[in-house]
């Protein structure tokens, strides 16, 4: 499994590292327009780099959908699906990696953005009323510790994994039960959406306190979302060592 997550990381590293390349250039930018007093180069960065961060965490994501998509459709699917690995293991490892992509990346992305608040703060002096607001907040919603940031990052990478199940399974059923039949794409989405509706529907019917502002609240939102997320992994790999030809 580890051969196969690293096998994974390698086929996905040129995407990060571009994503890395053109974040390092708006910092610099954005740096720029706030030491150096420019408001169109802070502008320009700050625009750029929030754009970045949503787009960055997407294309991420969708990037292992189609690394998928061509292992199943192209004959690259060949140097994978002919070593000794089940579908298992092979879709495991996608997902693994995928997720924990996207959740450091994520997190990186967050943590870029502190950084760059409180330079823009301490440069125009305010920085002692951001710490005031921040005490007044966490007075308000109560002790935020460092178990109950874990717990707000465990839901998170839950919730993503869920989310990365479901497309990875879509991206499957395309390939194997809907494969040459007419809208089989239009399908697959249609399938992916419902899917996702469904369990959010379910979700936010459940009978408990999920305030993601404490940690049992975070903990209960990742266990609820590990749920869906094991039987949508089982299932495509099912259908994949069962209808699957490659």
């Amino acid at each position: 499994m580890l051969n196969l997550i690293k096998y994974e990381m390698r086929k996905t590293w040129k995407i990060k590292a571009i994503l890395l390349v053109i974040t390092a250039v708006l910092q610099v930018v954005f740096l720029i327009g706030l030491y150096g007093e420019n408001e169109t180069a802070l502008g320009i960065g700050t625009g750029f780099l929030f754009m970045t961060a949503i787009v960055g965490v997407a294309v991420i994501g969708i990037y292992s959908i189609i690394l998928l998509r061509n292992d199943l459709n192209t004959k690259q699917s060949y140097m994978l699906f002919m070593t000794p690995n089940n579908s298992y293991k092979i879709l495991g490892a996608k997902a693994i990696e995928c997720g924990l992509s996207v959740w450091i990346i994520g997190l990186f992305f967050t943590a870029l953005g502190a950084l760059d608040g409180i330079l823009v703060l301490e440069k125009f002096n305010e920085l002692d009323s951001l710490f005031k607001i921040i005490k007044a907040m966490l007075a308000d919603i109560g002790e935020f510790t460092t178990p109950t940031l874990f717990s707000y990052a465990a839901a998170m990478l839950a919730s993503a994994l869920f989310s990365i199940a479901t497309a990875f399974f879509a991206v499957v059923l395309s390939a194997t039960l809907l494969n040459g039949k007419k809208y089989n794409g239009f399908i697959s989405v249609f399938v992916f959406f419902a899917i996702q509706i469904l369990v959010g529907y379910i979700f936010n019917k459940l009978p408990f306190d999920l305030d993601m502002v404490n940690v049992a609240g975070g903990l209960t939102t990742a266990g609820f979302y590990v749920i869906p997320t094991v039987i949508m992994f089982f299932i495509t790999a099912w259908i994949m060592d069962n209808k699957l030809s490659v």
